[in-house]
């Protein structure tokens, strides 16, 4: 059977060693037709249109060459889009100066002191300007600073 982690495996040789990294794949199957859609991003700046085609170009010749992938299936290789969730240390440097929407794990010391949270949840959402990431701690403009391994969600918040 064809799955998400066969391909990411014939995938990985092309994306080694470079500055692409796949952020997203989904094999998808309708009525003899297998669809595949990954989703690429530069970890430094905005991935070009150029590496997108050169990638999807890389990837069709990888499907075609194995056995396992059917011969009729179509390929959509994008960057990621506005909705795409930050989930990389690297995404959330790349968005530096930008604001975010924010929804995080309450702290554990402010659940632990026998209060219960505001509104019994666990969690909190906020937006705030990004200002500084580093050794996985999320500095934000109004003083606040978030350990990465307490976001729950994290998306760019357009300026409109």
């Amino acid at each position: 059977m064809l799955t998400v982690e066969k391909i990411e495996t014939l995938l990985r040789p092309v994306l080694e060693g470079g500055d692409l990294e796949l952020l997203d794949l989904k094999v998808l199957g309708a009525k003899g037709r297998t669809a595949f859609y990954a989703v690429i991003d530069h970890r430094f700046r905005p991935v070009s249109i150029q590496e997108l085609t050169t990638m999807s170009r890389q990837i069709e010749d990888i499907l075609d060459m194995s056995e396992e992938v059917p011969r009729e299936y179509s390929l959509d290789v994008t960057s990621p889009g506005i909705d795409h969730p930050l989930r990389y240390e690297w995404e959330y440097s790349k968005n530096v100066g930008r604001k975010l929407k924010m929804e995080i794990q309450r702290d554990p010391a402010d659940l632990a002191d026998g209060k219960e949270p505001r509104g019994d949840k666990q969690t909190e959402t906020f937006s705030a300007e990004l200002t500084e990431v580093r050794d996985g701690v999320l500095q934000f403009a109004d003083g606040r600073t978030v350990p990465l391994d307490r976001v729950r969600l994290a998306k760019v918040k357009l300026p409109w």
